[in-house]
Protein backbone atom coordinates (compact mmCIF):
# COMPACT_ATOMS: atom_id res chain seq x y z
CA UNK A 1 0.00 0.00 0.00
CA UNK A 2 1.27 3.06 -0.96
CA UNK A 3 1.56 6.56 1.60
CA UNK A 4 0.41 9.25 -0.51
CA UNK A 5 1.28 11.94 1.81
CA UNK A 6 4.97 10.74 0.71
CA UNK A 7 4.52 12.12 -2.71
CA UNK A 8 3.17 15.55 -1.01
CA UNK A 9 6.49 17.06 -0.83
CA UNK A 10 6.75 16.39 -4.72
CA UNK A 11 4.09 17.58 -6.04
CA UNK A 12 5.02 20.74 -3.90
CA UNK A 13 7.87 20.97 -5.83
CA UNK A 14 6.10 20.56 -9.15
CA UNK A 15 3.93 23.59 -8.26
CA UNK A 16 6.34 25.77 -7.08
CA UNK A 17 8.19 25.17 -10.33
CA UNK A 18 4.65 26.09 -13.08
CA UNK A 19 4.65 29.29 -9.99
CA UNK A 20 8.26 30.21 -11.17
CA UNK A 21 7.02 29.88 -14.96
CA UNK A 22 3.79 32.02 -14.33
CA UNK A 23 6.12 34.43 -12.67
CA UNK A 24 8.29 34.75 -15.61
CA UNK A 25 5.61 34.93 -18.04
CA UNK A 26 3.95 37.51 -16.22
CA UNK A 27 7.09 39.86 -15.99
CA UNK A 28 7.49 38.97 -20.02
CA UNK A 29 3.63 40.20 -20.40
CA UNK A 30 4.49 43.54 -18.13
CA UNK A 31 7.39 44.44 -19.71
CA UNK A 32 6.76 43.50 -23.02
CA UNK A 33 6.71 46.94 -24.64
CA UNK A 34 9.43 48.95 -22.56
CA UNK A 35 12.04 49.94 -24.82
CA UNK A 36 14.85 49.06 -22.78
CA UNK A 37 14.05 45.95 -22.71
CA UNK A 38 16.22 43.84 -25.03
CA UNK A 39 14.67 41.37 -27.37
CA UNK A 40 17.42 38.68 -26.55
CA UNK A 41 15.83 39.55 -22.97
CA UNK A 42 12.42 38.70 -24.18
CA UNK A 43 13.44 35.64 -25.86
CA UNK A 44 15.49 33.84 -22.95
CA UNK A 45 12.88 34.63 -20.17
CA UNK A 46 10.12 33.20 -22.26
CA UNK A 47 12.26 30.31 -23.04
CA UNK A 48 13.13 29.53 -19.80
CA UNK A 49 9.55 30.28 -18.50
CA UNK A 50 7.89 27.11 -21.06
CA UNK A 51 11.02 25.15 -19.32
CA UNK A 52 9.55 25.93 -16.06
CA UNK A 53 6.11 25.22 -17.20
CA UNK A 54 7.14 21.77 -19.00
CA UNK A 55 8.97 20.68 -16.29
CA UNK A 56 6.24 21.53 -13.75
CA UNK A 57 3.56 19.83 -15.50
CA UNK A 58 5.53 16.82 -16.00
CA UNK A 59 6.13 16.67 -12.20
CA UNK A 60 3.17 16.92 -11.40
CA UNK A 61 1.15 14.93 -13.99
CA UNK A 62 3.38 11.39 -12.87
CA UNK A 63 4.47 9.86 -16.19
CA UNK A 64 7.90 7.90 -16.66
CA UNK A 65 9.01 11.54 -18.18
CA UNK A 66 8.09 13.37 -15.09
CA UNK A 67 10.65 11.20 -12.99
CA UNK A 68 13.17 12.21 -15.59
CA UNK A 69 12.27 15.66 -15.67
CA UNK A 70 12.53 15.49 -11.92
CA UNK A 71 16.10 14.18 -11.60
CA UNK A 72 17.01 16.51 -14.54
CA UNK A 73 16.41 19.89 -12.66
CA UNK A 74 17.45 18.34 -9.48
CA UNK A 75 20.36 17.80 -11.73
CA UNK A 76 20.50 21.52 -13.00
CA UNK A 77 20.37 22.78 -9.22
CA UNK A 78 23.70 20.50 -8.63
CA UNK A 79 26.03 23.79 -9.28
CA UNK A 80 24.34 26.46 -7.90
CA UNK A 81 26.44 26.21 -4.75
CA UNK A 82 25.08 26.14 -1.93
CA UNK A 83 21.41 26.22 -1.75
CA UNK A 84 21.08 24.56 -4.77
CA UNK A 85 23.17 21.39 -4.16
CA UNK A 86 22.10 21.01 -0.33
CA UNK A 87 18.61 20.93 -1.59
CA UNK A 88 19.08 18.81 -4.77
CA UNK A 89 21.25 16.54 -2.34
CA UNK A 90 18.51 15.93 0.14
CA UNK A 91 15.91 15.65 -2.76
CA UNK A 92 17.79 13.01 -3.93
CA UNK A 93 18.15 11.21 -0.37
CA UNK A 94 13.95 11.99 0.10
CA UNK A 95 13.82 10.34 -3.55
CA UNK A 96 15.65 7.30 -2.59
CA UNK A 97 14.62 6.50 0.70
CA UNK A 98 10.87 6.94 0.06
CA UNK A 99 11.15 4.59 -3.52
CA UNK A 100 9.23 7.57 -4.94
CA UNK A 101 9.44 6.68 -8.69
CA UNK A 102 6.81 3.87 -7.84
CA UNK A 103 4.09 7.05 -7.68
CA UNK A 104 5.48 7.38 -11.34
CA UNK A 105 4.04 3.93 -12.75
CA UNK A 106 1.32 4.26 -14.91
CA UNK A 107 -0.86 1.64 -13.14
CA UNK A 108 -1.06 3.40 -9.86
CA UNK A 109 -3.66 6.07 -9.26
CA UNK A 110 -3.73 8.34 -6.39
Amino acid sequence: MLDYNLFKPIRNFGLLIIILGTAGLACLFTFSNDSDFYFAGKIFIGIVSFFHLFIGYNIISRNKMGFACLKLYLYLMYPSFPLGYFYAKKAFEYIKTNNIKKFYDKTIMI
